[in-house]
């Protein structure tokens, strides 16, 4: 499967990101920025800020300095996230705490932070302003979200409206924010502007409903990830949700069993919740929700008044995030 128009878009956003890396003093500060960025990533943010850009004008590089801010945004969420999570690695590298320290980490985080609004200095007034506020209201979002996240850790009492909720303010609104900035750039309408942002909220919530269903029923190589990771973190996911409210007593009782263990055999916990998502026909349920919200996102794309042609990396962004064609 071939994306030609985001091809192109991420030859270009890739070679503006060579161009600027991180400098300064103290060296080390900005060694540790730069190797986040250099871990790689799939880059959705700043290609869909510049479709969204390139379908409101047919032009997308004025959309350039907004997407590197867009993609030093998102990973400066990514190193706050790793300590928060004490995860060890990120795109099979050490994560930037573990390769340097924690209190660098932090360091580097808050300064990319600082440096990714700095960047929008180049748009005039009205579009700094836009610009900068919608990135303001994203990033409490996503504070909301991830906080709720921590908090999701620690009950069982996470119904699906809660957790829809969370995935749409830490993982979803960035991606319509994103689509936003583009259509801010690109002078275009508000009703435009609005359904390109509901666009990447739809496609942001079906993305992470198919990252839960891949964690639990996909391939290492598909995931990306050990298989299986979520259900051995006791994820308050949408599958673990379900299952919870579908169960009869004694498959409640083996969940419980499950969740409450402190010491057990990774692999045995896996299939033993993997049994009884089958025995509720779990997977079914996830896809038809999936599914649900990517038809949403088809029709935010449908009342958008830009030409055919303009919209081509658009859609071909939808397809690609729709099949996970990384």
């Amino acid at each position: 499967m071939t994306f030609p128009e985001i091809k192109k878009l991420q030859n270009h956003f890739a070679g503006y990101l060579d161009k600027h890396p991180f400098l300064g003093e103290p060296e080390s500060l900005y060694e540790a920025q730069n190797y986040i960025l250099n871990l790689g990533g799939k880059r959705i943010r700043p290609i869909a800020l510049l479709a969204a850009l390139q379908a409101a004008t047919g032009k997308y590089h004025d959309g350039l300095p907004a997407a590197w801010t867009f993609e030093i945004f998102h990973n400066f969420t990514l190193v706050h996230d790793d300590i928060m999570d004490k995860s060890p690695k990120r795109r099979g590298k050490p994560t930037v705490h573990k390769k340097y320290n924690v209190p660098s980490a932090i360091l580097a985080g808050d300064n990319m932070l600082l440096g990714a609004y700095q960047h929008l200095a180049c748009y005039d007034d009205t579009k700094f302003r836009a610009l900068t506020n919608l990135l303001t209201k994203t990033g409490i979002y996503i504070c909301e979200g991830q906080f709720l996240d921590m908090q999701f850790e620690d009950t069982t009492a996470v119904n699906e409206t809660n957790y829809l909720k969370m995935i749409e303010l830490k993982t979803a609104v960035l991606l319509g924010a994103s689509l936003k900035a583009g259509a801010i750039i690109g002078e275009a309408s508000k009703e435009d502007a609005d359904n390109l942002y509901n666009l990447g909220i739809n496609l942001g919530i079906g993305f992470q409903i198919m990252d839960d269903i891949l964690d639990a029923f996909g391939t290492n190589v598909k995931v990306g990830k050990r298989k299986g990771g979520d259900i051995i973190a006791n994820k308050k996911t949408l599958l673990l949700i379900n299952a919870m409210v579908l169960a009869n007593p004694e498959q409640r009782e083996k969940l419980d069993y499950w969740l409450g263990l402190q010491h057990f055999d990774e692999e045995e916990k896996i299939l033993a919740i993997l049994d009884i998502f089958s025995e509720l026909n779990i997977k079914k349920l996830a896809e038809k929700r999936m599914t649900a919200y990517y038809k949403e996102a088809q029709k935010c794309f449908d009342k958008l008044s830009f030409s055919s042609t303009s919209k081509a990396a658009l859609k071909e962004l939808i397809e690609l995030i729709q099949t996970r064609s990384f």
